[in-house]
């Protein structure tokens, strides 16, 4: 399975989230979602794969950046980035950094984690 599939199976599978969200599954996406949708909702992408280790021409170790955004109304963010960030360190992730910003209609929380990955 790709790191995309594991990311979204976990959030879809974690039965603490799901009920944060009003459309549960259906308010997470991958790569983009939609601005229809209703908030919050959340929405991952691996923005980067970059080779870290290399022995005799091969790639032996890489690192894997997933952005998570959590889009809200009014920045209320704490519970999902909770429940969020307790999926990613299952996966082996780690808190890379985070920012926020904000227009006159949404507040959107951006999240990067960060895998160091074995390649086989």
């Amino acid at each position: 399975m790709s790191i995309e599939s594991d990311v979204y199976g976990t959030f879809i599978s974690d039965n603490l989230l799901l009920p944060l969200l009003p459309n549960g599954t259906d308010s997470i996406y991958e790569g983009i979602g939609t601005e229809s949708a209703p908030n919050p909702r959340v929405v991952f992408a691996n923005i980067s794969t970059v080779s870290v280790l290399t022995t005799d021409d091969k790639e032996n170790l890489k690192k894997v950046t997933i952005q998570i955004s959590i889009i809200t109304d009014d920045g209320n963010y704490d519970d999902l980035i909770t429940h969020i960030d307790e999926d990613m360190h299952k996966l082996g992730f780690m808190f890379d950094n985070d920012n926020e910003i904000m227009d006159a209609q949404e507040r959107t929380k951006i999240i990067r984690y960060v895998k160091l990955q074995e390649v086989q």
